[in-house]
């Protein structure tokens, strides 16, 4: 029969469940980005009005691009396609994620405002250019539209959520404003 070492032995202090800074990163994480999405689906308000920037900085770019540019309602043409704007054409999930995971990391609340800011803002460039590069997809190779639309845009889109925490946590473990 073997021994069991009482370094091994179960007890209360060993059969807790882990309580170390990833385990209190994570489930905050979930909680934030569960909170995020819970408020998107029950404030219709927040899609509507990230529907119509999304439309309104949009426009200006397709108008530098591309010749003939109409908008009705929350369907944009240029290049000869039509594309309708939705809510998941929008930088809210990127968004929901990005906040969640910046709001979940152990910061200062400048630090956590200032990332918020300066990650909104990339996520929104990075939309635009987006939608403005799905167009060109639609117009020119159409046949490639739903794998770029689906699979390529969406996995950049989680690459570029994780690309900015990422950044904004080596800053911010630097003392250099995030």
């Amino acid at each position: 029969m073997l021994a069991v070492p009482a370094s091994s032995r179960p007890t209360p202090d060993n059969l807790a469940p882990p309580r170390g800074p990833h385990v209190v990163f994570l489930v905050r994480l979930v909680s934030f980005w569960c909170l995020g999405f819970l408020i998107v689906a029950l404030v219709p308000s927040v899609e509507r009005v990230a529907i119509r920037g999304t439309l309104a900085t949009l426009l200006p770019v397709l108008r530098a691009a591309f010749a003939d540019v109409r908008q009705v309602v929350n369907q944009v043409s240029a290049n000869g396609v039509t594309l309708e704007i939705v809510s998941d054409c929008t930088p809210l999930v990127g968004i929901v994620l990005l906040s969640g995971a910046i709001l979940a990391y152990p910061s200062s609340a400048p630090l956590k405002l200032v990332g918020l800011a300066a990650g909104w803002a990339v996520l929104w460039i990075y939309d635009i250019a987006r939608i403005t590069a799905l167009i060109v997809v639609l117009a020119r190779w159409p046949g490639a539209f739903d794998l770029t639309h689906i699979y390529l845009w969406q996995t950049c889109t989680i690459a570029v959520v994780v690309g900015l925490f990422l950044l904004w946590t080596r800053l911010v473990s630097r003392g250099a404003p995030a």
